[in-house]
């Protein structure tokens, strides 16, 4: 990350605040409140910039929400920001430092990034399996334990300082580090960021100092490639040297295993060096939602089914579509649902 000065003037500027508030709305512009905003966006985007000219911004509270994730049902705790002014703020801060932010984290690390995400991490490791079967035999697989909460906050703060040369611009970032008790929230949008650029040094240490050619970082999961276990064993014990070096620890899941025999468990599937497949909790999941369809199915029903088949499209599926889906659902029928609930919205 290269010094940031005078950013502050890009982040106060009217049009970026109505930017902010336009990016913080979508999928929100059902919502009374929301309608509210943005039906009177210009003074309402004034309030904010006077806010943050005049610093009397103050973080709104939290409100705490347990939710159950989609991919394993591990129960998360979500603190959701207001609205207005909080969520609006935090997309008037990122917007004019999203594309340098974006330049200083590794090309690898590519979770909740624009232009990265799953997919694109997923087709690193399968390209990486495919093409160097030779130097992708051992795989060290590891995640960062409870890694939004374990955040320093000081640490955080401390390298924002080191990259960022502009006064107003760190008063914002400490406000939003601050309004929460401990670590990063789940539920920030600027969570997202800073979780990233937490871990950013540490990426490029890896390729870098280590030398390790593959590796890919999706938030807080890590996977990396090798030709020996023993080298693989010495780079692992490097990088927890540099996570207890940021007051983090990893989980004790950690595992070295050689990959042709188990494939890579990552990103929601099982990788291969020729094929990919479904993740088998995922696939279970999957089994049981395709029994409980109806026939006609609901229009929920219809798509909560396109969701599900959307992972299948991703993956060597044919044999578990025969086995366990097909036998249980027409397709014919839930395009059909899902043709004619498209024309009554656009008619509406």
């Amino acid at each position: 990350m290269h010094k940031t000065k005078h950013v502050w003037i890009e982040i106060t500027d009217i049009d970026n605040i109505k930017h902010a508030i336009l990016k913080a709305s979508q999928k929100k512009r059902k919502r009374a409140g929301v309608k509210r905003i943005l039906a009177d966006i210009d003074y309402y985007a004034a309030k904010i910039q006077i806010m943050l000219l005049d610093k009397t911004f103050v973080p709104s509270p939290y409100k705490e929400v347990i939710i159950k994730d989609g991919g394993t049902q591990k129960e998360r705790t979500i603190h959701k920001p207001q609205f207005y002014p909080d969520q609006c703020i935090h997309w008037a801060l990122v917007l004019p430092l999203q594309k340098q932010w974006k330049n200083s984290i590794q090309q690898n690390s590519c979770g909740s990034i624009p232009g990265r995400g799953l997919h694109c991490g997923k087709k690193k490791v399968e390209r990486w399996l495919h093409n160097d079967r030779k130097n992708t035999k051992y795989c060290y697989k590891l995640d960062v334990r409870k890694y939004y909460q374990s955040v320093d906050q000081e640490l955080l703060l401390a390298m924002f300082h080191r990259k960022i040369h502009d006064t107003d611009t760190l008063w914002l970032l400490e406000k939003i580090i601050h309004s929460h008790k401990t670590g990063l929230p789940i539920g920030n949008y600027t969570s997202q960021w800073f979780a990233n650029l937490f871990l950013a040094d540490i990426d490029w240490r890896i390729v870098q100092k280590l030398g390790v050619t593959y590796y890919v970082r999706y938030i807080d999961d890590m996977v990396l490639f090798g030709r020996n276990k023993k080298v693989l064993h010495g780079i692992r014990k490097q990088i927890e040297t540099l996570l207890i070096q940021k007051n983090l620890t990893v989980k004790h899941t950690w595992q070295v295993f050689k990959t042709d025999s188990r494939g890579v468990d990552f990103l929601g599937y099982r990788m291969f060096h020729r094929y990919t497949i479904i993740r088998k909790s995922t696939a279970y999941r999957i089994h049981r939602r395709m029994k409980r369809v109806n026939n006609p199915p609901t229009i929920q029903q219809a798509q909560v089914v396109t969701s599900y088949l959307g992972i299948t499209k991703h993956c060597d599926s044919y044999n578990f579509m025969k086995r366990f889906v097909w036998p249980y659902i027409h397709m014919q029928n839930i395009k059909e649902i899902q043709r004619e609930n498209s024309k009554s919205i656009a008619v509406a």
